[in-house]
């Protein structure tokens, strides 16, 4: 579950293991693929860690929603009692359920049908950019805790547009990882012969130094809100 590999980061980067050392020692190919898989796996964590989604890699999800029943006044339906946002992507939908059950019973599940062009049903499924939401139409689940179940496929598919996205910003973030090891490696190298200039290389690690302003920019259209994303907008 990665975004690049280590040929790609090699193709665009220009490093090789001829670059870098372990040991003391110039770097083998295999040690250098190892490297690249451990930077490449923490890449694609720091990814969805910030963009807030399990994975940009398609794969199937089962999301649970509270009912929030009637919230108007007497007792009416509004759009925020109607409407449930997907936490990530949306690929393809495969199921929205409600539980008509007491919450003292065990859960009674019902399988609604999607409004299509020929003929009505239990729910509307829309997109805006980024961001697919069911609107409930005939029917509203009541008020309850994890009382809808949404199961989707998302993400987006690897030959896409979004997903090159990705792996630019990904490849980015390795490079980035690369080029902070390659800096101690030669701080390493001249204190080693005793050069007081050496201790100023060795800068106190942050995120933003791998993680940076060209890699947030390209992730900004992808980054979902942290907190609840289910409420109407």
């Amino acid at each position: 579950m990665a975004y690049c590999t280590g040929d790609e980061v090699e193709a665009v980067t220009g490093f090789s293991c001829a670059h870098f050392k372990e040991s003391g020692l110039t770097m083998t190919e295999t040690q250098f693929a190892t490297l690249l898989t451990l930077f490449i796996n923490r890449a694609t964590q720091l990814i969805n860690r910030y963009c807030n989604v399990t994975s940009f890699e398609e794969h199937s999800i089962v999301e649970y929603y509270d009912g929030r029943g009637a919230t108007g006044d007497e007792k009416t339906y509004l759009d925020t009692d109607r409407i449930y946002h997907m936490r990530e992507p949306l690929i393809t939908l495969t199921s929205v359920e409600y539980d008509s059950g007491s919450s003292t019973s065990a859960p009674t599940w019902t399988t609604l049908t999607p409004r299509s062009d020929d003929e009505g049903g239990d729910f509307m499924l829309i997109t805006r950019n980024e961001t697919s939401y069911i609107r409930f139409t005939s029917i509203v689940p009541i008020k309850g805790y994890d009382n809808v179940r949404i199961t989707y496929d998302a993400g987006y598919v690897a030959d896409s547009p979004e997903f090159y996205d990705l792996k630019v910003a990904c490849i980015r973030i390795v490079e980035n990882m690369l080029l902070i090891k390659k800096k101690i490696q030669e701080a390493t190298t001249i204190r080693a012969t005793g050069t007081r200039e050496a201790s100023r290389m060795f800068e106190v690690f942050n995120e933003s130094l791998i993680l940076t302003d060209d890699v947030k920019d390209t992730l900004a259209r992808y980054r979902r809100p942290p907190g609840d994303l289910y409420s109407y907008e």
